[in-house]
């Protein structure tokens, strides 16, 4: 029956049957790297999807999954990077560096990137500086960045906090007030949409927001305040 099925896989000229017999394999535990490997090169754009689903389970397809972030067919990058965000690995970040900057006017890879570990730490803000992001002023950008410090401040992890606006105040972005408005205005966001949160930590947040508009300088330092006291405690 396997042998069969595998055959189908490689010999069939029709794309749907190509794409059965990959997930009856899987049903009969009978997939495995090589196959999906080869149904990622496949010439129909919807087995290459259905096989950047499947990679996610073999490890050593991270390369080729990577790749598949430039595949001609919108659908199949936008999957392959849904599917990268479920690698832990340090090359991950940089792959969604390059897709958000060449991809991210388009809110769904906004939010694929986004959806991912990699792709929703200060760490990654460092990626995208490394491929110019922040040299451009596309209003698609600054949706990003708020979104992703909004995300950042609604964990409300001390260490990223400390991380997200050390990274604001770096001498490369220290008179990008554009950016650094953005940063604060969704970090201040998702710090208040968190759960548990002291009554006089919320009080201390509105005032900080307020004073933002108009000094935007001693904002983040009261931010970089807070929670350097939050960290010593």
């Amino acid at each position: 029956m396997i042998p069969a099925v595998k055959t189908l896989f490689v010999q069939s000229e029709d794309p749907r049957t190509r794409l059965h017999a990959m997930y009856v394999l899987e049903g009969m535990d009978a997939l495995n790297a090589e196959i999906v490997k080869s149904a990622m090169k496949d010439p129909a754009p919807g087995v290459r999807e259905h096989a950047a689903i499947l990679s996610e389970r073999y490890r050593v397809l991270l390369p080729q999954l990577q790749a598949m972030t430039n595949d001609s067919s919108v659908r199949v990058a936008f999957q392959a990077t849904l599917s990268l965000g479920e690698f832990k690995d340090k090359s991950v970040a940089p792959v969604l560096a390059k897709v958000l900057t060449n991809r991210g006017y388009s809110s769904w890879f906004r939010t694929a990137v986004l959806s991912s570990a990699a792709g929703s730490t200060p760490d990654f803000l460092k990626s995208l500086e490394k491929e110019s992001f922040f040299n451009s002023n596309d209003s698609w950008r600054a949706n990003f960045i708020e979104d992703i410090s909004n995300s950042i401040g609604n964990r409300n992890e001390t260490s990223q906090n400390v991380d997200l606006l050390n990274f604001i105040s770096r001498p490369s972005l220290e008179k990008n007030s554009a950016i650094q408005s953005v940063v604060i205005k969704g970090m201040i966001k998702g710090l208040q949409r968190t759960e548990g949160l002291d009554d006089s930590v919320k009080e201390k947040l509105k005032g900080i927001e307020a004073d933002s508009t108009n000094n935007l300088q001693k904002a983040i330092q009261d931010l970089k305040q807070l929670y350097s006291n939050s960290s010593k405690k």
